[in-house]
């Protein structure tokens, strides 16, 4: 299986769903039917980012706050699977007799735990990188890059697709609210994640994070565009923003395998030198 889940196969699902997508929003296809084939290719990513989260964190038993870092991403891939299997079926017109108030708790409330869980885990990861002397010096770009997402809070907040819906009840759409202020949180731990991916240099733990970086920043400004109809009726402009969350997930799984073929080519190069083995008994990876 994980031979399935490697980069490069990753991106080629990304590609070639960025361009059906895109395509499928020009001919017009109906939109139940392209939530739910879309919602397929997110579960999958979602899926498998449990898995690979998983394999990662049992990696790192003797350091505990890196183990919390991948088991609280892992978390934030189990609560987005379960938002987008509810997509699944609702694109597939399963759950057509499910009240509004309902479908919308069982998709926003995985939603405002699944941001919470990743923003846990990005601080939990640049705990453990800050403690190695990574990532302390932020720079004028990293300032600017922070500026620039306090400065997309409020027409996020003040727009026109945060007005509350009159079947739904204020405590339940209250829920909304959690994307718009926990998302600019996890790019702002993401531009501090940047600097240490900067200051990596290459290779596929940068690549990985990276990956985890773009993640919330596209979702973030892709939340821009849905939530004010201005923008959306700008086509080019739409139809981006629909691309990007289509293929966002994958950004998610595709930094996993990154950071995953770390411990797939020090596996590889056990086998191959056994030598090693009579002094280190496993390979052992930094994060």
């Amino acid at each position: 299986m994980t031979a399935l889940l490697s980069p490069r196969w990753i991106l080629l699902a990304a590609i070639v769903t960025f361009f059906s997508g895109t395509f499928s929003l020009v001919t017009g296809v109906p939109h139940p039917m392209r939530e739910g084939l879309v919602s397929i290719v997110h579960v999958a990513a979602y899926a498998a980012g449990i898995y690979l989260a998983g394999k990662i964190a049992a990696e790192h038993r003797s350091s505990a706050s890196v183990q919390l870092a991948w088991n609280l991403i892992g978390l934030s891939s189990g609560f987005s699977l379960i938002r987008h299997t509810a997509f699944l079926l609702h694109g597939f017109q399963l759950l057509n007799g499910m009240p509004a108030p309902v479908y919308y708790l069982i998709t926003q409330l995985p939603m405002a735990l699944a941001v919470l869980s990743f923003l846990a885990g990005l601080i939990s990861m640049w705990c453990a990188f800050s403690a190695l002397g990574l990532g302390f010096h932020a720079r004028r770009v990293d300032i600017a890059l922070l500026i620039l997402i306090v400065l997309l809070m409020p027409p996020i907040l003040l727009s026109r697709g945060l007005q509350n819906p009159s079947e739904l009840t204020s405590s339940i759409y209250l829920l909304r609210y959690a994307g718009p202020l926990l998302l600019p949180a996890c790019a702002g731990i993401a531009v501090l994640l940047h600097r240490i991916a900067y200051q990596m240099r290459g290779g596929d733990m940068s690549r990985a994070l990276l990956c985890l970086i773009a993640y919330p920043v596209l979702r973030l400004i892709a939340a821009l565009l849905a939530l004010n109809p201005g923008l959306r009726q700008i086509q080019i402009l739409y139809i981006t923003q629909a691309s990007l969350m289509q293929i966002v997930p994958l950004l998610f799984t595709l930094g996993l395998a990154y950071r995953w073929q770390i411990t797939v080519r020090a596996s590889r190069a056990f086998r191959l030198r056994p030598e090693w083995n009579s002094a280190s008994p496993s390979p052992v990876v930094v994060n």
